[in-house]
């Protein structure tokens, strides 16, 4: 083969994963591996600590929430059958939603339990993005659609 992984022993490798790519001559061809998936919880981490800011600040000041946080610009408060209610609604779900997505950019960008822990940190995620999506699903249905 004209590419084939060996693996850095010491202290080039960043993770359990680093296989640098070498050609059929022995000549090392890229970087060794890095989890680029580490910016996409990065941004997780800020999303979820951004949803948290709003929904706490929305419990501290006594204001509504604002949809633009779950839905598109199209579902506005001004649309919303019970502002009042909708906030009543969403915030505890919000908070707790905020709280998940925090805990799983701190948790999978350090990755305490090593890389071999992949697996865990997806389901996670799935389990958290279907907690938001059914929970925009059911206040959309129930403030905004006309039943």
């Amino acid at each position: 083969p004209l590419i084939s992984a060996v693996a850095i022993p010491g202290p080039l490798r960043y993770n359990s994963l680093a296989t640098p790519l070498r050609t059929a001559q022995g000549r090392e061809t890229a970087m060794p591996y890095m989890d680029y998936f580490q910016i996409f919880y990065l941004v997780i981490f800020v999303y979820g600590l951004y949803f948290l800011y709003q929904s706490l600040r929305c419990a501290i000041q006594k204001t509504h929430f604002p949809p633009k946080l779950l839905f598109s610009s199209a579902y506005t408060l001004d649309s919303c059958r019970d502002p009042d209610k909708f906030t009543a609604y969403i915030l505890p779900r919000a908070i707790v939603i905020g709280v998940l997505l925090v805990g799983f950019g701190i948790l999978a960008y350090l990755q305490p339990f090593g890389t071999e822990a992949y697996w865990a940190y997806f389901v996670l995620m799935v389990v958290i993005l279907v907690l938001f999506l059914v929970t925009a699903q059911q206040a959309k249905k129930r403030f905004w659609e006309a039943k």
